[in-house]
């Protein structure tokens, strides 16, 4: 266990401060840049940052928290990330969080979105297997110093971090057991915490998730990721139009039940909801929150590959590779031409299509794929 510990310190301890940089310089980008400010953006648009409890918490095994199954994961499969990584220190922001909140202040950011770990406060998953008062005190002081520095704190209360002892009873969100232990989570969540935060999102891209994960959802989030046909084909057309159609089935899930394009893909393998169960899905989220990373081409397959589908294999999976564990120069980091690029021209966009009237609210928060965990 000692040994793994200094690993990960190794691996992530500088990582964090990097990423800030990162963000500093495209804020001075942007503060040179005449094509586009932050002035230009209409009252009400808001900037700010977003990471998840297990990316960048760090004291995976300390006071009082519970293993959750990133935790099991990573340490029983370490081959499965590609530079061995875990949670252990992470960011070591649980120690360092004043810093990197004052950072955030410096670069001008609105808001922070962060994630509570469900294990954190509930080591046991429940409520009747305790509260873990030291988690509680770590998120009040979290909250407390995001406000005191102006920004506004929004609270993800699941970023697919089940307790392990919950996994270990009855599987998880495989079962709908997991319905009542996450509502006495969140609601316990509400009242702790409630009387500062104002913004909250139940789940993290839900569409991870099976039956019980859809019955959870009061405030939804989905990935949404875009395919356009590679031909201009009729088999091409239906095959970029069916990843669209799964893609949202949490939009319509919102409305009932799943697409008809889905159930008659994947027929009775799909569960069926109750006339009550659809009841309570129907106008039960107050926003969406929109994850975009790229878009893709689709064609139609005619036939399945046999190949073993493992973790670098899977044509599913995106795998993203950390070049160097340590910590780059910092003049390589201040001359990020890459991310400064991708921000102004991600920002540029928005700002065209507000301009263009469309009818959307946005709360843009930055993200690098360099500083990804995993």
């Amino acid at each position: 266990m000692g040994s793994w510990r200094k690993s990960g310190m190794e691996i992530h301890c500088h990582h964090h401060r990097l990423f800030w940089y990162v963000l500093l310089v495209v804020a001075y980008f942007f503060s040179f840049t005449e094509s586009i400010s932050r002035r230009d953006f209409p009252a009400g648009f808001i900037f700010g940052g977003a990471s998840s409890a297990y990316q960048y918490e760090g004291a995976a095994f300390q006071h009082g928290k519970g293993p959750s199954i990133w935790d099991t994961f990573t340490w029983e499969h370490p081959e499965k990330i590609a530079d061995h990584s875990t949670g252990v220190i992470a960011e070591n922001f649980y120690y360092r969080f004043e810093e990197d909140i004052a950072l955030m202040k410096e670069i001008g950011l609105d808001f922070f979105r962060l994630s509570i770990s469900w294990p954190r406060i509930l080591p046991k998953g429940k409520l009747s297997g305790g509260v873990n008062q030291e988690g509680v005190t770590f998120y009040n002081k979290l909250i407390n110093e995001l406000l005191s520095q102006g920004l506004k704190p929004f609270i993800t209360l699941f970023h697919w971090d089940v307790p392990q002892a919950l996994e270990d009873e009855y599987g998880g969100f495989l079962s709908q057991d997991i319905v009542d232990d996450y509502r006495n989570y969140v609601d316990f969540s509400f009242k702790e915490f409630g009387d500062r935060v104002k913004y909250w999102i139940t789940i993290h891209e839900p569409n991870i998730f099976t039956i019980g994960g859809l019955l959870n959802w009061e405030k939804l989030a989905f990935t949404y990721r875009w395919m356009v046909p590679k031909y201009q084909t009729v088999a091409s057309t239906k095959a970029a139009r069916l990843p669209l159609e799964v893609s949202i089935f949490c939009l319509d899930v919102i409305f009932g039940d799943y697409p008809e394009t889905m159930r008659a893909l994947v027929g009775t393998r799909l569960p069926i909801f109750t006339e009550s169960q659809s009841k309570m899905l129907k106008g039960s989220l107050d926003f969406l929150g929109v994850n975009y990373y790229t878009a893709r081409y689709a064609d139609d397959s005619t036939s399945s590959s046999s190949v073993n589908l493992s973790y670098t294999t899977d044509s599913h999976v995106n795998l993203t590779r950390v070049a160097d564990n340590g910590s780059l120069p910092i003049q390589e980091a201040l001359n990020d031409s890459l991310r400064i690029n991708y921000y102004h021209s991600h920002l540029s966009n928005l700002l065209k299509a507000i301009r263009a009237k469309s009818s959307y609210s946005l709360t843009t928060h930055t993200h690098s794929v360099l500083f990804a965990f995993f």
